[in-house]
């Protein structure tokens, strides 16, 4: 059941333009129950989270009580949309209302008035969405500290990376569903592993070196060299077994179909996907695996598996002396749980889209993109069928919702099969309707809808989204060679077995698509932002055992990290990048091209120079 509470939101400019601030000194105050100011007061819904979670229960003693008011975090949380001020050049009036915000962030906040009361509220946190939309959550002033030490578990933290600190508290705000099971937040059923690393020696790349100095602002220039990348495998992503797959799967009391899951814990964030890890060891005579900290486990115990780099909060608890034991104790003490933010889409897809930024990278002629004496009216695409063009597929699926009444009634009997439509669902009764009778496909409801989704296809036809075969899949690494990893201390046989069904090169595993096979596909960054963020991939073929503990995961698509293919799709990781596999034949020939004249090599360590971005050392502050 979807929960969700109401937090007012109120425009930084707005509240600027209507305060004095002529020193330090000066207390803010900001009376948004004023007649003339009310409608500045946005009331938006937001869904639940850890922080509201937190919240609830510093402020109510029966949490279950109040869990469904929407209203009651309403005199909590106030959002502050900055938007227009630090986005701007500090020029002029801009420049004035910095300053006049820069008081926002004083210890002592800024008073509010929301409900015939005034309350002092801080500059607290806010999710990776939030800093996108240049808002800030404020928290009321008595609640802030509490917050504070709930969200960090009652460590100290000290000197550190303060955007990574602020990126992981955000985390808090990510809305999801909570899963509550007793016994779930114990080291015996949840375990961590480490990241094996490897050194890719002799890379070509195109990079940036600065001029030398430590400026703020410094100068960048262009260059091209052979280097060695570090690559950390599995980035991101862990396992879950079926039974606590089931839990987190909403649908399951119907038919159990999600199988991959974003999480989110105190300081841990990622991908799992559901694989029988304690099926296969049985199978393999593995009966105990190893944490990171050198303790061991029965596989049959074992719920979910971490990887340290999902654990940004490892440090930290091992600066504040702690186990793993503790610090899922603690969790359990501040009423923390597992929460799923995201999880695959439930059918496989025939078609994606592609981008303008997309066909800006791809060498494609004229003929290709659509032949000139192909005819100009979409309705005549249907008599032209052996022939393929860039927008063929996007014409085709406009001549579905317009003219084919076979797709047209296929369209409406697919949501009898659609799980997440309720019983009652006005969708499924129209759908019903169609069954019995085609007749009503010409009622005026029913051609409204074709309508609206046709002239969707015709706008993101004019904005250059063009269909084309393929699907959006999270990026994973290559699970059997995790399975690997885990099984190597234990069983040298297990481990030579996994290994010989791991993949090698530019190859993927895309379990159970929905297109035709191709010999060659290609991998595209989702969303694509900048040129060549993509590659050129083979299909991997499977062995018995992956096809066995593997082939349900119809919403991974798995590359080896060694093969630098992340690092190619703009320094992808594994914690829910996703990337389209696109499987059209015209497409691929037109990425193909740029591949070409770098000869006949395929591997992706020979042909596009790799984009390498350096970051800037980070800045290293007391978090205190």
């Amino acid at each position: 059941m979807r929960i969700q509470y109401t937090i007012p939101e109120i425009s930084a400019l707005a509240l600027l333009s209507e305060i004095e601030v002529r020193n330090e000194n000066d207390r803010i105050s900001y009376d948004a129950e004023d007649p003339s100011r009310a409608y500045r007061v946005k009331w938006t819904k937001q869904d639940d989270c850890p922080m509201f979670y937190q919240a609830l229960q510093l402020i109510s003693e029966d949490i279950r009580e109040v869990r469904h008011k929407e209203d009651i975090l309403s005199q909590i949380f106030v959002y502050i949309d900055f938007s227009g001020i630090f986005d701007r050049k500090p020029a002029g009036r801009i420049a004035e209302l910095q300053r006049k915000a820069q008081s926002l962030f004083r210890p002592e906040g800024v008073e509010i008035n929301l409900n015939q009361r005034f309350h002092q509220y801080i500059a607290f946190e806010r999710s990776a969405s939030m800093s996108r939309n240049s808002k800030l959550c404020f928290v009321r002033a008595e609640l802030y500290e509490p917050l504070k030490e709930r969200m960090m578990l009652g460590m100290t933290i000290g000197s550190c990376q303060l955007s990574k600190l602020y990126a992981y508290n955000g985390l808090m705000f990510t809305g999801g569903q909570r899963l509550e099971r007793p016994n779930l937040l114990n080291e015996r059923r949840i375990i961590v592993i480490d990241n094996p690393k490897c050194i890719i020696p002799n890379v070509e790349t195109i990079t940036v070196e600065d001029d030398g100095t430590d400026h703020a602002v410094r100068g960048y220039s262009r260059v091209k060299k052979t280097m060695d990348i570090e690559i950390t495998e599995f980035d991101g992503e862990g396992l879950v077994s079926p039974r606590l797959a089931r839990g987190l799967d909403p649908l399951s009391y119907k038919a159990h179909r999600h199988h991959s899951f974003q999480i989110r814990m105190p300081y841990i964030k990622g991908v799992v996907h559901e694989v029988d890890f304690a099926s296969l060891f049985q199978e393999l005579e593995v009966h105990m695996i190893q944490d990171i900290w050198g303790n061991w486990h029965s596989a049959d115990d074992v719920d979910l598996i971490l990887t340290k780099s999902m654990f940004k909060g490892f440090g930290w608890m091992t600066e504040n002396g702690l186990t793993w034991a503790e610090y899922l104790r603690r969790c359990r003490e501040y009423g923390h749980a597992l929460y799923v933010s995201g999880m695959d889409a439930l059918e496989p897809q025939e078609m994606t889209e592609l981008n303008y930024q997309f066909l800006n990278t791809a060498a494609i002629t004229d003929e290709e993109f659509r032949p000139a004496d192909i005819p100009a009216e979409w309705y005549m695409i249907g008599r032209v069928q052996d022939r393929q063009w860039l927008t063929k597929a996007t014409e085709e699926a406009y001549f579905e919702f317009t003219e084919n009444l076979s797709a047209q009634r296929d369209y409406y009997l697919s949501k009898l099969d659609d799980p997440e439509l309720d019983i009652t669902d006005r969708r499924r009764y129209r759908a019903q309707l169609i069954g019995k009778n085609l007749w009503f496909l010409f009622e005026p409801i029913y051609q409204k809808e074709l309508r609206d989704k046709a002239e969707h296809i015709l706008n993101k036809f004019r904005n250059a989204n063009l269909l084309a075969a393929g699907d959006n899949r999270y990026l994973s690494d290559d699970l059997m060679r995790l399975l690997a990893v885990i099984v190597q201390p234990v069983s040298a046989y297990a481990y030579r077995v996994l290994m010989s069904e791991s993949m090698a090169g530019a190859v993927f595993y895309a379990p159970k698509p929905a297109y035709p096979p191709n010999e060659m596909y290609t991998l595209l960054r989702n969303p694509h932002i900048a040129r060549n963020e993509e590659v050129i991939a083979r299909p991997f073929v499977p062995g018995k055992l992956r096809e066995k503990y593997m082939g349900h995961l119809h919403y991974v698509v798995m590359v080896d990290s060694r093969s630098l293919i992340p690092e190619r799709l703009g320094g992808a990781d594994y914690d829910g990048d996703m990337v389209k596999t696109i499987a059209s034949p015209i497409v691929n020939q037109c990425v193909r091209k740029n591949y070409d004249t770098y000869g006949d090599k395929r591997t992706n360590m020979d042909n596009i120079p790799l984009l390498m971005i350096p970051s800037i050392e980070p800045l290293i502050r007391d978090a205190n």
